[in-house]
C-alpha cells in the first residue's frame, strides 16, 4: 500500500483517454544478508477501475480533471488484501485518494501483548523487544503453526503533488492509514506490509518522494531516486529508506492499449527499528517491480 507504487497516469492532456482499465504488478524487495533482521516480501497485485473525465476541457499548462474508481486484490505469502478506492485527479499537479482494505491471515498473524497499566514507561511506548518480531522470529511461530487467523480494517487517505521540471519529474506522496486489527486481547501485531509493528488499532503516515530522469531522445531506460519514510503513532517507531534504480520501459502496443514496465532498486534504510547498529551491508535493499497494464479506453 505504497503511495509511491500507485501513481496517477500522466498522459498528455490533449490525447487523454477515459473508461475501464486493468493493470497486473509483481513486487519483490528483499537484502542479500537473509531475513534474520529484515523481512523478504513478495506482493502480486490485479487492479481493475474506471477512469471518468470531469472536466474535459484540458490543455497543457492545466491538464485534464478525472476522477478514478478501482478495485484491488493483492496476493503475498503471509496475507490477502482486498480493497476499493477513489481517486480523484485536480488539474494537473494535485491527486487526492481514499482506499478501504480488508487484510486476511491465514494462521499468520502474529500478535503480542503488553499490559495496559504498563503501555508508557519514561514517556515512551512499552513495545514487545525487538527480538521478539524480528522477522526470523516471525516466521519460525509461523512455520510452526504458531500464528492466528484474523483479519484487519485500513482506511487510507492520500495527497499527492506531481510536475516536471524538465528532463526530471518529481512527486510526492502522503499517505495516512487507520488500522483497526482482529486481534482480541493482544496489544500489538506484526505488520507484514511495512515489515513494522503496530499496536491494534493503531495510525501509520507514509511521506514519499521520487524524483525520474526522463531520457530527452526518448531512450526507454529512466533513471529513479526515491525515499520513503514511515512513522508509526502508537508505538512511535520510525523507518527510512533511500534507493535508486532504472525503469525500463517495455514500450506500448496498438495505441497505448498496453503498457509493461520493470524498475529495478537498490539502497539502503537510513532508519530502521532492528538495523541501528548494523553495518551499512546490513542495510541494504534490493527491489523489482513488473507493472502491467491493459486499457479498455473510450477516448473523449
Amino acid at each position: 500500500m505504497s503511495p509511491i507504487s500507485e501513481e496517477l497516469p500522466q498522459e498528455n492532456p490533449s490525447q487523454q483517454h477515459f473508461g475501464p482499465f486493468t493493470t497486473n504488478e509483481f513486487n519483490l524487495i528483499g537484502t542479500p544478508f537473509g531475513y534474520r533482521d529484515a523481512l523478504p516480501n513478495g506482493t502480486y497485485q490485479v487492479r481493475v477501475g474506471w477512469m471518468e473525465p470531469l472536466a474535459e476541457k484540458a490543455n497543457e499548462y492545466i491538464g485534464a480533471t478525472f476522477l478514478e474508481t478501482i478495485g484491488t486484490i493483492d496476493v503475498s505469502p503471509y496475507e490477502i488484501d482486498v480493497g476499493t478506492g477513489f481517486n480523484l485527479r485536480l488539474f494537473k499537479i494535485l491527486g487526492l485518494g481514499l482506499k478501504y482494505h480488508r487484510l486476511f491471515f491465514n494462521n499468520t498473524m502474529v500478535s503480542f501483548s503488553v499490559q495496559a497499566d504498563s503501555s508508557r514507561r519514561d514517556n515512551v511506548p512499552l513495545v514487545p523487544e525487538s527480538y521478539k518480531w524480528r522477522p526470523s522470529r516471525v516466521i519460525d511461530r509461523v512455520i510452526n503453526l504458531q500464528g492466528e487467523s484474523g483479519g484487519a480494517d485500513v482506511f487510507t487517505f492520500e495527497f499527492q503533488l506531481r510536475g516536471d521540471a524538465l528532463p526530471v519529474k518529481w512527486q510526492l506522496s502522503l499517505q495516512h492509514e487507520l488500522w483497526d486489527v482482529d486481534a482480541a486481547g493482544k496489544s500489538h501485531v506484526y505488520e507484514y506490509t511495512n515489515d513494522v509493528l503496530i499496536r491494534s488499532q493503531d495510525k501509520v503516515s507514509q511521506l514519499g518522494v521520487r524524483l525520474i530522469w526522463v531520457h530527452p531522445l526518448g531512450i526507454p531506460i529512466n533513471p529513479i531516486l526515491e525515499n520513503q519514510y514511515w512513522y508509526i503513532q502508537g508505538t512511535e517507531l520510525q523507518k527510512d529508506a533511500l534507493t535508486a534504480g532504472l525503469s525500463f520501459d517495455g514500450g506500448s502496443y496498438s495505441s497505448d492499449i498496453k503498457q509493461n514496465d520493470i524498475e529495478i532498486n537498490m539502497g539502503f534504510w537510513m532508519l530502521h527499528p532492528r538495523l541501528e547498529d548494523r553495518s551499512i551491508l546490513e542495510r541494504m535493499i534490493i527491489g523489482i517491480t513488473w507493472h502491467y497494464q491493459l486499457k479498455f479506453f473510450l477516448t473523449h
